[in-house]
């Protein structure tokens, strides 16, 4: 049974990896389900059984975004080197970045940004929350190592990270182009990280006297 289960895994991520291929050479509406069948060596119905339909395939590359993230989360609670807030914001810029090189990527990106806000908005809160779910132990981590000043709990600490990255890239891919989705946002989640250490807080009263 477990050998199934891991071939069945195995399956669904060739599945997504042939997918997010195809779509970003060929546009989403040009690719059918057939197509990325006969390219992932599987039959129609084996797509169907693990999305159901071409919406389901879009929402689960759209869920795959958040994986780095929650990896993240997990790798924390068991290594104690790894370094959260700096871990943290090192993932989102790793991912923004990936964006950005690739122009077609930014184009898809937008496509699932749009087809999950106009066709199933309630998914994308969906996605949203288990982002910022994730967020959150890893912030949960940075406070129990004494990392995360007290002015903050992490659950606000992830609301607030969550409202910059998701709006500003939203921002971005909408089509605004008065920043730079790479540098500028890096600058923007840095100077933040660095303003939720109980360092930063304790520099800030010794110049307020």
């Amino acid at each position: 049974m477990k050998r199934t289960r891991r071939e069945a895994e195995e399956t669904r991520e060739n599945i997504l990896a042939v997918a997010e291929k195809l779509f970003l050479e060929h546009g989403v509406e040009g690719v059918a389900l057939e197509v990325i069948a006969q390219a992932a060596g599987i039959t129609r119905g084996a797509i169907q059984w693990h999305f159901q339909n071409k919406s389901g395939l879009l929402h689960a590359l759209r869920d795959r975004m958040e994986s780095p993230i929650g990896q993240l989360a997990e790798r924390l609670q068991v290594d104690e080197t790894v370094d959260s807030l700096g871990s943290l914001i090192s993932e989102t810029i790793v991912v923004i970045s990936h964006i950005q090189l690739d122009p077609r990527r930014k184009q898809f990106c937008a496509y699932l940004l749009n087809f999950s806000l106009l066709g199933e908005p309630e998914r994308q809160r969906a996605f949203e929350r288990r982002l910022r779910a994730s967020v959150v132990k890893v912030f949960e981590v940075a406070a129990q190592r004494g990392e995360l000043s007290e002015h903050w709990t992490p659950e606000l600490a992830g609301l607030a990270y969550c409202g910059l990255v998701l709006g500003l890239l939203e921002q971005w891919l909408r089509g605004e182009d008065q920043f730079d989705i790479a540098h500028d946002v890096s600058a923007v989640l840095r100077r933040f990280g660095a303003s939720l250490s109980p360092t930063h807080h304790a520099q800030a009263r010794r110049a307020a006297r």
